[in-house]
């Protein structure tokens, strides 16, 4: 009873729908693991001694902004 063009409109509207959710939640995998891996490196950092943290701190600024 509902026209074909009708049923391939809501299937290609379902599929971009879960397309998007499935982007959304790449996205914030991403996003977390980023938080676990500087977590990480805060905690490593505060092993090494005061001057090695400046140093790699110093040279972490550089790289980040030579990245943006």
């Amino acid at each position: 009873s509902i026209p074909p063009n009708q049923l391939a409109q809501l299937m290609n509207t379902i599929s971009a729908i879960l397309k998007e959710i499935v982007k959304m939640q790449t996205e914030l995998h991403n996003a977390e693991r980023v938080k676990k891996l500087e977590a990480a490196m805060i905690q490593a950092i505060k092993l090494a001694p005061p001057e090695s943290q400046q140093v790699f701190l110093e040279q972490y600024e550089t790289l980040l902004k030579a990245a943006e």
